[in-house]
């Protein structure tokens, strides 16, 4: 697995993780979120939250990039940030005292 550092690092390998034991390889997606990662480095994100304009430099069309090219990247994000969230609430969720 890729070597990931920034503040997604373990939700990154989780979700990847998830989706190998559901029998996806997960190779090319796993590029997409290493550069995700490095993205998220670069940008000084520290907070887990994926905000407007975080996500909208995520979404700027590359130099010689396709439209489906584009479109797979900021849906691997998408998804990504559903699981995330979806983590996050069951693990609140699940250590708040009631």
């Amino acid at each position: 697995m890729k070597k990931y550092n920034g503040v997604y690092a373990p939700y990154i390998v989780q979700f990847i993780n998830f989706k190998r034991s559901l029998g996806y390889k997960f190779i090319s997606e796993e590029y997409e979120y290493l550069m995700f990662d490095r993205f998220t480095v670069k940008e000084g994100a520290t907070l887990v939250g994926i905000t407007k304009s975080l996500s909208d430099k995520w979404s700027e069309k590359r130099l010689n990039e396709s439209d489906s090219t584009r479109y797979i990247r900021i849906e691997l994000i998408a998804q990504f940030s559903n699981e995330v969230q979806a983590v996050r609430y069951f693990n609140i969720y699940h250590t708040c005292a009631f």
